[in-house]
Formats: structure tokens, sequence, C-alpha cells
């Protein structure tokens, strides 16, 4: 069971904290992806574990659902279990964190947002 603690802000005094649960990483992924209405490039954010940038931990992963409600979905924390697989430090005392998994799952979702795919009929 995947846990994922996210905020959803829409500015300085209207922001709250959140949880959602998934089955799997992937489907996790799925509902991310879900949530933007826009175009991916420019309202998606997911921090690259390649790129030397994030070496003291990542940031926040991203998505800005401005085109429908105009609230920035910011996930702070992923659980798997009772440990912390990612976490941009907001919920962990400034303290950032992502293993091998996290990182792998970063990589599948950049991948993902240059090249979407959808199941059109």
């Amino acid at each position: 069971m995947i846990k994922v603690a996210y905020e959803l802000y829409k500015n300085d005094y209207n922001r709250r904290m959140a949880e959602k649960t998934f089955a799997s990483l992937n489907a996790f992924e799925d509902w991310f992806f879900g949530l933007c209405k826009g175009k991916y490039n420019d309202d998606i954010s997911v921090p690259n574990p390649d790129n030397g940038i994030w070496s003291e931990g990542p940031s926040c992963m991203e998505v800005r659902c401005y085109s429908t409600d105009g609230v920035c979905y910011w996930i702070r924390m992923i659980q798997i279990g009772n440990g912390i697989m990612y976490t941009d430090g907001k919920l962990t005392n400034g303290m950032k964190h992502w293993n091998e998994d996290a990182k792998e799952m970063c990589r599948r979702m950049l991948k993902r947002k240059k090249a979407p795919v959808f199941n059109f009929i």
C-alpha cells in the first residue's frame, strides 16, 4: 500500500494538506498525470535524479491545474508501509530523501511527460 501526502495550493490563504492511498506506484503515477488537464511540459514538474541538482534530496513533484480549478498539487511525501521512500522535506523537518525506487519512478514520470500516451478509440 502506497500512502501519498500532498498539498493543494491555490494561494497563500487557500491551501491544505491531504492524503491518498494507492495499490501501487503505477496507480499513483496514473492519478498524478490524470490531474493535469493542460500540457504536460507546462503544468507538470518532476525532479530529475540524473541531473545532479537534487544531490541533497528532491524538490516536490507538482501538477498545476490552472486550466480547471487553479489548484496546484504538490507531492510532499510518499510512504510504503512504515517507511518513507520520497519526501521533499516539508513534512520531515527539512530532511529530504528519495530512495532508488523513488528515483526510478521519477525517471519513468519524466519519460511519460516527454512522450505522453493516451488510449484513443
